[in-house]
């Protein structure tokens, strides 16, 4: 009897972590990301705030990541500002210039 309640017991939070991160997972966001000029940018870092998940945008400056609609994305690239925006589908997100800082003694 011991065991068939111990192996309910373990089968219920198998299953009830499982159920939690189907949950977390959220639908597939797509977008472009551009420059001010309009020209896709390549490689731009795509990170749902507050999470690990991240992906990178292809040669066309397109990109596709799991997230809930209305959660925040962070757009960072080298040498542009850092954007952040609220998802959603079909997403176009442009990056601008941002302050250049220096290093004058390293």
């Amino acid at each position: 009897m011991r065991k068939i309640m111990l192996f309910g017991l373990i089968m219920f939070f198998l299953l009830n972590m499982n159920s939690n991160n189907l949950l977390a997972q959220g639908v597939p966001i797509t977008g472009t990301v551009l420059a001010d000029d309009g020209n896709p940018l390549s490689g731009v870092t795509v990170l749902v705030s507050g999470t690990t998940r991240a992906t990178t945008t292809d040669n066309m400056g397109k990109f596709s990541i799991n997230a809930d609609e209305g959660t925040v994305l962070e757009f960072s690239y080298v040498g542009l500002s850092t954007q952040r925006v609220k998802a959603k589908a079909g997403m176009e997100v442009r990056l601008s210039q941002g302050e250049s800082v220096e290093m004058n003694d390293v």
